[in-house]
């Protein structure tokens, strides 16, 4: 442990909340928290505190993990466990025994058989009191079940951010600033580039922040092991090879913090390869990756009226923990800060540490904006690019109506004239060119003789003959 200690990164505030202060004297550093032995209040204890008092059913959703049940049992002292088989067969032969526990009830990978939600249905339907029924689970369900709207209210989990985990103490409100106050922002720090690349690779899943070095890789390396081979499969989606889907996993990550096309991740997954997997195959991936919370996007944000342009632009790729594509990528701090890009690399502007860097303050910006019921997006700037120009389009346009006419008449667009393009252009000139495509002319005795129009044909000369089929003038 001393080396986990030393490897720690400090933080020194100067003040709390958003105006601006003094620095103390000597600055402290934050207590650890001890995720190992104990339960550490979190963000979104206090959404629940909001919520069960006056809502009947509530439920946490996020991925595997992040702290679901851990956070629920300290609420609930009834609870159904359905990743147990033996209570799951319970449940399946009386759905209602869920309702006779005291409440509240908690109701943990309720994935694992739908139809309780129809139960949960018919008992808020019933006047079920406020905060009687927790739900946990780590996917959403596909099945004909009721899908829980305006009964079941979802609360999302995501892993620990840099204040929840205690490495720092947040200097400036979010609260502050979307309620418009002008207050002063500002603030210090004593974390460094070192410091933020550890957090990185150290991930904010509760469970793993007492391991360190070959432990956490292993433990992670399990968790992707786990999302291929267990967690797809039971959410419904059947795959022949998951050498394809962790192969686009890994591109995915290499994609994180940039907002690159799905084409682009699947040429980086296949690099090399001729049979590439079809869009419909890939759109399988990203929703049931999407459902099991491991995927995370970004979404758009562009200033002005037009709302339906937002849709338009494509979001910003982000997994749930940037722990986990600094995994897929086979990297580590000192890689991180040696400017490698891992196993696959696609084209991104700056550093792969920046990206990552981004994913983690996106991420910790999502628990926040969700405690102030406020939402985060990715901001966009439309620049108008030269092919959008009314003028561009037009003379493109012309240049398309010219090859068309000169494909229908036989022509060639006009050959460069400098000699030396003249000497190294393979292609026949247009005369040449004519002359290719020119009908064969007629034998001397189909050839028709010129005469003035309406003159008759002299005595002593011979009648061409007819063509056959074209009538007795032999014309063509």
């Amino acid at each position: 442990m001393a080396s986990q200690e030393a490897d720690e990164p400090s933080c020194r505030t100067p003040m709390n909340g958003s105006v601006v202060g003094s620095p103390p004297d000597h600055p402290t550093r934050p207590s650890q928290p001890d995720f190992a032995t104990g339960y550490v209040r979190r963000i979104i204890d206090d959404e629940l505190d909001a919520l069960l008092p006056q809502l009947p059913a509530v439920m946490l959703d996020g991925p595997k993990g992040v702290g679901k049940t851990e956070t629920a049992l300290k609420r609930a002292p009834s609870v159904w466990r359905l990743d147990d088989a033996a209570q799951r067969a319970i449940i399946q032969a009386d759905p209602a025994i869920i309702v006779t526990d005291p409440p509240p009830v908690l109701i943990d990978e309720w994935q694992r058989f739908p139809p309780v939600s129809d139960v949960v249905k018919r008992a808020v339907d019933a006047g079920s009191d406020p905060g009687r029924l927790l739900l946990t689970g780590s996917a959403t369900s596909r099945g004909t079940t009721h899908s829980g709207a305006a009964r079941i209210v979802t609360a999302r989990m995501r892993p620990l951010t840099l204040p929840e985990r205690g490495v720092c103490d947040p200097t400036v409100a979010l609260a502050d600033l979307l309620t418009g106050a002008r207050n002063p922002v500002g603030g210090t720090t004593t974390l460094t580039v070192r410091d933020y690349a550890h957090e990185i690779v150290r991930s904010g899943f509760p469970g793993m922040r007492a391991l360190v070095g070959r432990a956490l890789r292993t433990q992670l390396d399990g968790e992707l092991d786990r999302i291929v081979d267990h967690d797809v499969p039971d959410a419904g989606h059947e795959l022949r090879r998951p050498a394809t889907l962790r192969a686009w996993l890994t591109a995915y990550a290499a994609a994180s913090g940039a907002a690159v096309s799905y084409e682009k991740i699947r040429d980086a997954a296949t690099a090399g390869h001729t049979n590439k997997p079809a869009k419909t195959t890939t759109l399988a991936f990203i929703d049931v990756l999407t459902d099991l919370r491991i995927l995370d996007p970004l979404h758009a944000w562009l200033p002005g009226l037009n709302h339906l342009h937002r849709l338009t632009k494509g979001p910003k790729h982000h997994l749930v923990d940037p722990a986990l594509a600094v995994r897929l990528l086979g990297l580590d701090t000192k890689a991180l800060l040696a400017g490698n890009m891992g196993s696959v690399s696609i084209p991104r502007d700056g550093v792969l540490l920046g990206a990552r860097f981004e994913s983690l303050a996106a991420m910790s910006m999502r628990v926040f904006a969700q405690h102030n019921e406020a939402k985060v997006s990715h901001l966009r700037t439309y620049v108008r690019r030269a092919r959008d120009r009314p003028h561009r389009r037009d003379r493109q346009r012309r240049r398309r109506r010219d090859r068309r006419q000169a494909v229908r008449h036989h022509q060639r667009p006009r050959r460069p004239t400098s000699q030396l393009a003249r000497s190294t252009d393979p292609r026949p000139s247009p005369r040449q060119d004519r002359a290719q495509h020119r009908p064969p002319r007629l034998p001397p005795s189909r050839r028709r003789r010129r005469h003035p129009p309406g003159t008759p044909w002299p005595v002593d000369a011979e009648k061409p003959p007819a063509a056959a089929g074209r009538g007795s003038s032999g014309r063509r």
